[in-house]
């Protein structure tokens, strides 16, 4: 394993964050963290001053904060990640988000504190209306298919106990109702993780109504609303995962007590789901091959199974 990067391809894994402790509870997680200028390749690369890099077990990865909130934001902090590292195979966006509150159609009750991982992402102030007010969205799912078989095995019933107990593992943080308790219930200190659709945009919903327009108007229903994913999945198209924790319902009761929280949730849900990813050679190859690279197609198939049959050999 490498001590530091040598070259910005050595970073395949960006996270994104919109505030302060969102950003603070991921950089708890790194095992090594390098500023800008402390790294040879990106001497004089003036838009990478603001980024941290950090590793992350085996994974490179470098967390951009926004300079502001909503899509614009996480579009122009997107645009320079894919300027600066050009192997960027995934894009986490990590946090707090709304939930939706729990209800009878629910397959399994939101809480405060536990995470969403998204199955895709919705930008929901964009689309064409139609009779009705119905909303044509079929075209505006953004689905994680380049990395739609790891987000599909966590999802099952063993890939979800297995991720949540990684989580916990690494959750320190108590949520904002036992920070007086003597001894909190395993319930309140353990949060569950939800998969779905998330819904984007760049509106700060505090109004249950308008929360549950949006779930009716389409096809796709979120179970959870936040401002970022939708603008970063205009420059990394289907490598954005949303990883964020709930700390509020999007209505008026809307506040910031399960921020510090939540954020520390998703943080560790982060971490546990690095753990499981891998970057693909042979995927890499693949797209290369799309891309009409079949020359260095064939290189990266051969590297990718070549590797595998030496790993075979007893």
């Amino acid at each position: 394993m490498k001590d530091a990067p040598t070259s910005v391809n050595d970073v395949r894994v960006a996270v994104i964050c919109a505030l302060v402790h969102e950003g603070d509870a991921v950089e708890k997680f790194f095992n090594q963290k390098w500023k800008p200028q402390d790294l040879p390749f990106l001497q004089g690369k003036t838009s990478a001053r603001n980024l941290i890099l950090g590793r992350i077990e085996h994974h490179f990865v470098v967390l951009a904060w926004l300079h502001r909130k909503g899509k614009g934001g996480a579009t122009s902090t997107a645009t320079i990640l894919d300027d600066i590292f050009p192997d960027i195979k995934l894009v986490l966006v990590v946090g707090v988000c709304g939930g939706m509150p729990p209800h009878p159609k629910q397959k399994a009750e939101i809480q405060f504190g536990d995470v969403i991982i998204s199955e895709g992402i919705i930008p929901y102030d964009e689309g064409k209306w139609e009779e009705k007010g119905y909303l044509n969205d079929k075209e505006l799912l953004h689905q994680h298919w380049k990395i739609g078989g790891l987000i599909k095995r966590l999802s099952s019933k063993n890939g979800c106990k297995e991720l949540r107990e990684s989580a916990l593992r690494h959750l320190q943080a108590k949520p904002p109702d036992a920070q007086d308790r003597a001894s909190e219930s395993e319930q309140t200190r353990k949060p569950n993780v939800h998969f779905g659709y998330v819904a984007s945009g760049d509106t700060v919903i505090k109004w249950e109504e308008f929360r549950n327009e949006i779930v009716n108007r389409g096809r796709y229903k979120p179970i959870a609303f936040e401002m970022e994913a939708a603008g970063a999945e205009t420059v990394f198209s289907n490598l954005v995962v949303v990883i964020k924790g709930v700390c509020d319902y999007a209505d008026k009761e809307k506040n910031k007590a399960w921020q510090p929280y939540a954020a520390s949730a998703g943080a560790a849900y982060m971490r546990a789901f690095l753990d499981e990813w891998q970057p693909s050679s042979v995927q890499t190859a693949v797209q290369d091959i799309a891309g009409g690279g079949i020359a260095k197609a064939g290189e990266g198939i051969a590297k990718a199974t070549g590797g595998i049959m030496k790993g075979s050999k007893s």
